[in-house]
């Protein structure tokens, strides 16, 4: 398989008065094409700041992070948002969705953003809406939705662009078990039918035991 994403020595740390935090610690990491991997750990852990740094969210203090080959934080802003648009595909606890768009609107945002036709933009929301069985939801507000169905939102809106990795940064942890299990099949199915790498945050085993591979990041580092 095709090397898409490589953590080389990555560290991260933020200064408390005149100490260092070291979040993370020379983390070493190679995600191939299709890969589907958990990373775990407990709260503190280090596993949110290793996910943002390795989506170009966040900057590591030192080490290379380089995405299909490129060290992506060597990029110019504006070319790392767009990588970010094209290529990436995030995945938040919290939904993060626009309240004053309507689902098809929050899931067709970045193809506008990415410059698509208004009218292809909708076509591509309503195509992927219907892979999260959402296709009778277009036109309603996030705060007409179940917390199950936002998430499904959030999903569609990640790989609409059909972006080379998905990132999930805790994408269960505020759902009740039913909805979270759905929500976990649902993202390994869209994983294998689109042929993406899934990236997931988790704390719950069960969600592990689902991937193809785990990881368990203690202290700043890995531990298996």
């Amino acid at each position: 398989m095709n090397k898409i994403l490589e953590l080389i020595n990555v560290s991260k740390h933020y200064r408390d008065g005149e100490d260092l935090l070291h979040v993370l610690k020379d983390i070493k990491l190679v995600i191939h094409q299709g890969d589907r991997l958990a990373i775990m750990g407990a709260s503190g852990s280090g596993k949110t700041t290793l996910l943002n740094i390795a989506a170009g969210l966040d900057r590591p203090s030192s080490g290379t992070i380089e995405f299909e080959g490129e060290d992506i934080y060597k990029l110019k802003d504006n070319k790392l948002s767009i990588l970010r648009n094209q290529k990436i595909g995030f995945i938040f606890q919290s939904f993060h969705l626009l309240n004053d768009l309507n689902v098809r609107d929050n899931v067709a945002l970045p193809l506008l953003i990415s410059g698509k036709n208004i009218r292809v933009a909708m076509e591509e929301a309503e195509k992927t809406l219907t892979l999260v069985n959402l296709e009778n939801k277009y036109k309603s507000l996030p705060h007409e939705l179940s917390g199950g169905e936002k998430q499904r939102v959030a999903i569609a809106r990640s790989v609409v662009n059909k972006p080379s990795i998905v990132f999930a940064d805790e994408p269960t942890g505020n759902l009740d078990n039913p909805n979270a299990s759905l929500i976990t099949s649902l993202l390994i199915k869209l994983s294998h039918e689109l042929n993406t790498t899934l990236v997931v945050v988790t704390h719950d085993n069960e969600i592990a035991d689902k991937m193809d591979k785990r990881l368990t990041i203690q202290n700043g580092t890995f531990t298996d």
